[in-house]
């Protein structure tokens, strides 16, 4: 199982661990790569190229039967291993990144480096779907994109999403938001304060729970705006759903606030 991610307490690693962790139950045996510290020194672009070519080294040398890839990261594995069975789980669509344009605004960036950094990726990510036998799509919109553009015998599905919160609220009251998640910029996070800035002057009674992002992340609203966000900070696994339900339980009500 390759990842171009370092290990963490949620997100990405979570899923992983827990995923080996049923593969070894089930009588498998499972070994997961993660970026090393040295390869995540490198340019962005030029990392995801790193970090390919040394996953594909490390499964020659393995002799996997199945080598399940996140993202891109597994772009070469055909090109070395045409028999072996690879596995693709999409992040999203790496061709087209909102939350790139935002380096434009970096000093270390020219035009010229953004778009070598564009295109790098839109090559890698179109030889990851391209070489992957299996291919899980993040929703069905994904799929179908994906289907459009591949020969229809490759094998496409989509697993539902992980997270499964509770119905307690069968006609939820518009404008009322709750974000969980990792707040870093390339997943578009940075773009939450406009998108509810927008929408509180459609609903000034709107409101939007934080829920991952740490508790100084409000200062990143409107002034304004703070007194209508919350924020939980991380919070442990076994605990999302008692979260889920007082939130959205609060969000709807709002009798009482958790995370404030």
């Amino acid at each position: 199982m390759v990842a171009n991610t370092p290990p963490n307490s949620g997100g990405v690693s979570f899923h992983i661990d827990r995923l080996a962790s049923n593969h070894r139950a089930a009588g498998h045996s499972v070994d997961v790569l993660w970026e090393s510290s040295l390869i995540n020194r490198a340019p962005g672009a030029l990392r995801g190229y790193l970090f390919g070519a040394y996953a594909t080294l490390v499964s020659v040398r393995g002799r996997y039967s199945v080598i399940h890839s996140h993202g891109a990261d597994g772009f070469l594995i055909k090109v070395f291993l045409p028999s072996r069975r690879n596995v693709m789980t999409s992040h999203g669509d790496e061709r087209a990144v909102p939350s790139m344009e935002g380096d434009r605004k970096s000093r270390k960036w020219t035009e010229t480096l953004f778009r070598t950094s564009k295109m790098l990726r839109r090559a890698r990510f179109r030889m990851a779907l391209q070489g992957a036998d299996v291919i899980i799509a993040l929703h069905r919109e994904e799929a179908e994109a994906f289907r459009r553009e591949l020969p229809s015998s490759k094998v496409i599905v989509v697993i539902p999403n992980g997270v499964d919160p509770p119905n307690l609220i069968p006609k939820p009251e518009v404008g009322n938001v709750l974000f969980l998640g990792n707040w870093i910029q390339r997943k578009g996070a940075d773009l939450v304060p406009e998108i509810f800035r927008l929408l509180h002057v459609s609903n000034n009674r709107s409101h939007i729970d934080l829920v991952g992002p740490p508790k100084e992340t409000i200062e990143e609203f409107e002034s304004s705006l703070r007194p209508y966000v919350s924020a939980a900070g991380c919070v442990r696994n076994k605990m999302l759903k008692h979260i889920f339900r007082e939130l959205i339980v609060s969000c709807f009500r709002r009798e009482s606030k958790v995370c404030r």
